[in-house]
């Protein structure tokens, strides 16, 4: 995925939220914003930061010029970029086969909850490495199941 993509996309959310055609005449600006939220996270993140902040269908300022800038998006997305390691997971959940499904949720809830703790022990801390693990283990078995 590209920054050019990732427009192609808040374009398609942004008339799905709005009822009305995105316009912009900073399209070089806007790639280059979105290339950079690409460079420093993964897609999955920037993905869901962009139907998080479109869903707020009251805002006046609705432009990618303001959302991709790092002062709004690292504030404002905080809580979506800790999971940055998962967030290919929770993402995808429903494209996952319905058997493992229930194993991939509960490893995501496991992975938030120590991502919202306060402290965690050196064996919670290794256990989210685990988690990360498990997750690839059980993405990769499923490729091979198709």
């Amino acid at each position: 995925m590209n920054g050019k993509q990732l427009r192609h996309y808040w374009c398609y959310k942004y008339e799905s939220a709005f009822n009305s055609p995105y316009t912009s005449s900073k399209f070089p600006l806007e790639i280059r914003l979105l290339s950079r939220l690409l460079q420093r996270y993964n897609e999955y993140v920037v993905l869901e930061a962009i139907d998080e902040f479109l869903l707020e269908k009251n805002k006046k300022i609705s432009s990618i010029s303001f959302f991709g800038t790092s002062r709004i998006f690292d504030s404002k997305f905080e809580h979506i970029i800790y999971l940055t390691p998962i967030m290919k997971y929770k993402r995808l959940l429903l494209s996952f086969p319905q058997q493992i499904r229930p194993s991939i949720k509960a490893l995501i809830d496991e992975y938030t909850d120590y991502i919202s703790a306060s402290i965690l022990s050196d064996s919670e801390k290794l256990r989210k490495i685990e988690i990360i693990d498990e997750l690839n283990e059980l993405e990769k078995n499923t490729l091979w199941q198709k």
